[in-house]
């Protein structure tokens, strides 16, 4: 089985964040072979981008944190690509007004769905539309 990571469960596994046990637990427990996007790498930059922007984080310390977030991926996970068709998904299920999805989260499970892989993410509301769209979800 392959495990499709989005960045609610990057962000604890190398950040100091609310959600680091949990994200602890879920490293030791697997087995299987981990997917991280290079949206959720996007996504990941971002989210240390805005840190740094609000002095949560040094300058540097974003810099190392890039680093061990890019050793990590490129040792312990395997990369997708985002496709044309994964935005194309993901508009359709964001037009699907009842599940109340965000469009990058929407992006995170259509790239789960081509890959035929677990989404796993520790955000309950994108774990509930993704269910309703037919994907086996972890972690949340």
């Amino acid at each position: 089985m392959s495990l499709y990571l989005d960045t609610s469960v990057i962000i604890p596994l190398i950040l100091p964040d609310a959600l680091v046990g949990r994200a602890e637990e879920f490293r030791a427990s697997i087995r299987d072979a981990l997917i991280v996007s290079d949206y959720a790498g996007v996504e990941f930059s971002s989210v240390l981008a805005r840190r740094v922007r609000a002095g949560e984080l040094s300058g540097e310390d974003g810099e190392k944190a890039l680093e061990v977030f890019d050793l990590w991926r490129n040792r312990r996970a395997r990369r997708a690509k985002i496709e044309a068709d994964d935005i194309a998904h993901a508009e359709m299920h964001v037009r699907i007004f009842n599940l109340n999805l965000r469009g990058p989260d929407a992006i995170h499970i259509a790239i789960t769905q081509r890959l035929g892989a677990t989404l796993v993410t520790f955000d309950k509301r994108m774990a509930a539309a993704a269910r309703v769209l037919g994907v086996t979800v972890a972690g949340a």
